[in-house]
């Protein structure tokens, strides 16, 4: 299923429906290292890898932030994804990539310094420009993928943070 999802998202990319103000760049392939890179700088070095936590990530933001799937020790079930800012956020953003996508398609954008997902503002889409978002069309395409859903942004958010660590008390820990 998580690879089933990893290639919905670059096909989304692919195909322009991931077009501002959606700020999500999909990286050419998951990837456990590239994480481990920004986790090492997080860090100051190496030492977070002993914990037998790790990141994959799958996706970047305009900034540098970094989306992954978190694997901790304890999990049992599918991975939550979770967000390295680049201004030093860290957060559970949804229980599973599934949960992610069907956010994003459903037109919600991650807002690190207000710690949730807020809606489009549609005004930001210029309707004249012939690559501007979709957001119908975007929903459209995950439905007939997915499936149609009615639960909220919100409601997937709490469930991810409700069901697994503080991944923010992780990090901070591990700073110091």
């Amino acid at each position: 299923m998580t690879s089933d999802l990893f290639a919905f998202l670059s096909t989304l990319q692919s195909e322009g429906r991931l077009v501002s103000p959606i700020d999500l760049e999909i990286l050419e392939a998951p990837s456990e290292a590239v994480a481990a890179e920004t986790m090492d700088a997080w860090f100051d070095g190496a030492n977070w890898r002993a914990t037998g936590h790790r990141v994959v990530a799958f996706a970047q933001d305009g900034t540098g932030g970094q989306f992954g799937l978190w694997h901790y020790p304890e999990l049992d079930g599918e991975p939550p994804v979770v967000l390295l800012g680049s201004e030093g956020s860290a957060a559970v953003l949804a229980d599973s990539l599934l949960d992610f996508v069907r956010q994003t398609c459903a037109g919600m954008q991650w807002y690190p310094f207000e710690g949730e997902w807020n809606p489009i503002d549609e005004d930001e889409i210029d309707e004249d420009d012939e690559y501007a978002l979709d957001l119908a069309g975007l929903r459209a395409r995950a439905d007939a993928e997915l499936g149609p859903w009615t639960e909220t942004s919100e409601a997937m958010m709490k469930r991810g943070v409700e069901r697994h660590p503080d991944f923010k008390a992780w990090v901070e820990g591990l700073r110091g």
